[in-house]
């Protein structure tokens, strides 16, 4: 049985009265005996001894019943705050006793409440902290998000003036404002190739603004792979895939249909497409190829080329992340793959690479079916 403090220490001071009175009755009853006195007079003697012995014990009760009630609520008193610091009264204290030094109990409640005092001004400390946290994140938060509205106003307009200039640029590129050398054709080929590597950029930076403000939107319908996505892309990139002299087989069956936005999934596409032929071996091939996995479409976009390493794979989808061939010009703006795998997580599915460094790399990518095809049996 768990008995209160008190009734214990009452018991442990009782005990060694009853203990002490016994044996100074039994000491005296052997003195009376060894001292040889008449029957009576031992008779009285024996008498005012026990009696002596029970004033005592009584005495001796009172005071341990005081000693302990006193000990008792002392330690009660420090118990009782150490609940309260427990349950979050930092202000929790104890009496300041006096003469601290020359007792253990006193000693404990001085500790205690320095103890708390500390407690309660390293809370203080951590509250002003997080309230200084909390105002710099809200800073940092509105400079975001300034930051954010100016790249995605800045971004938006220059592509508007990028598009018109592709559109004067190609006119007098083609002839239609008088016809032109070699050397000047070449030289506006030059300049259109930084215009479209210009408005790439723009355009990715206008994602990654919708990306960071939670603007992206997917409106997704039920799309064939091959005619809705992939043909409009490589369409688009005809020029590149042959100025790279780059093969590209493409292995789509009809029945490869994704619940998905055409429009984001075409920039994904591209976005692999156009590494390929940027970074992959001239003249190599590219592989575009998908098959239903475990109620998803498995897309493959793969590629000869230098690939990347395997301890390297992992950088591949942050953001502003370029990894170059060695000795190759930084091209690009690194976000190309992270929103690639934005627009795949926006879908539902994930994204990942295989490579084999020297020869090939594998971009991987899952998308969901159409509700109707999941209620068929699917074919791994």
């Amino acid at each position: 049985m768990d008995l209160p403090l008190r009734t214990r220490l009452q018991g442990s001071f009782i005990g060694v009265a009853l203990i002490s009175g016994a044996l100074t009755v039994g000491v005296g009853a052997f003195l009376v005996r060894r001292l040889g006195l008449l029957p009576g007079e031992s008779s009285v003697a024996l008498y005012v001894l026990i009696g002596s012995a029970c004033v005592a014990l009584l005495v001796a009760f009172l005071v341990a019943n005081f000693l302990a009630i006193r000990l008792a609520g002392r330690i009660n008193t420090v118990t009782g705050a150490a609940v309260e610091l427990e349950q979050g009264n930092l202000e929790a204290r104890v009496p300041e006793p006096a003469h601290a030094q020359q007792d253990e109990i006193k000693r404990l409640q001085v500790i205690f409440n320095a103890m708390a005092e500390a407690l309660q001004q390293r809370d203080e400390e951590l509250r002003a902290s997080r309230d200084q946290l909390a105002q710099v994140t809200d800073e940092l938060q509105q400079w975001n998000q300034s930051y954010l509205n100016t790249l995605q106003f800045i971004t938006h307009e220059l592509k508007n003036q990028i598009a018109a200039a592709k559109l004067n640029l190609a006119a007098v590129r083609d002839g239609y404002v008088g016809e032109l050398n070699q050397e000047q054709k070449e030289a506006l080929e030059d300049v259109m190739s930084t215009v479209n590597h210009t408005e790439d950029m723009l355009v990715n930076y206008l994602n990654l603004s919708r990306i960071e403000k939670g603007e992206l939107q997917v409106r997704t319908r039920p799309v064939q792979i091959e005619p809705d996505i992939v043909q409009p892309v490589l369409r688009g990139l005809q020029g590149m895939l042959t100025e790279r002299q780059m093969r590209v087989e493409v292995d789509l069956p009809d029945d490869l249909i994704t619940q998905g936005d055409p429009t984001l999934l075409q920039t994904v596409y591209e976005n692999f497409i156009s590494n390929a032929a940027k970074y992959g071996r001239p003249g190599g091939r590219i592989r575009l190829w998908g098959k239903p996995v475990n109620g998803m479409l498995e897309m493959h976009v793969w590629n000869e080329g230098q690939g990347v390493s395997e301890d390297r794979i992992g950088e591949l989808f942050g953001k502003f992340s370029r990894l170059q061939p060695p000795g190759e010009e930084v091209r690009g703006s690194g976000l190309g793959l992270f929103i690639d795998r934005e627009i795949v997580r926006k879908h539902g599915g994930e994204i990942w690479a295989q490579s084999e460094f020297g020869e090939w790399i594998d971009f991987v990518f899952t998308l969901p079916r159409p509700d109707e095809m999941l209620q068929q049996p699917v074919i791994t």
